[in-house]
């Protein structure tokens, strides 16, 4: 049995939709595991981010009470010097 030119081109098309399906579908694989990675890191950025975040709220807060504290020093003293 020998194959002819157009048994050959129809084996040659199945072949590549078969390597082009393939291919395709290793790289929605690849795409969905570097979004999933993507996704992880960004999660993880945004927990240390709420976390200094947080710290910085912390201590300006530390910081206005200091202000409110000197500010009613210096009312004090000024009232006290008139």
């Amino acid at each position: 049995m020998s194959l002819t030119q157009d048994d050959l081109a129809d084996i040659k098309q199945l072949m590549q939709a078969v390597m082009s399906q393939g291919l395709a579908e290793q790289k929605r694989e690849i795409v969905t595991e570097i979004r999933d990675e993507m996704n992880q890191r960004f999660a993880e950025q945004d927990e240390k981010l709420d976390e200094i975040l947080n710290a910085v709220g912390s201590d300006l807060a530390d910081k206005s009470d200091q202000l409110d504290n000197h500010e009613t020093r210096i009312t004090r003293l000024e009232k006290r010097a008139a």
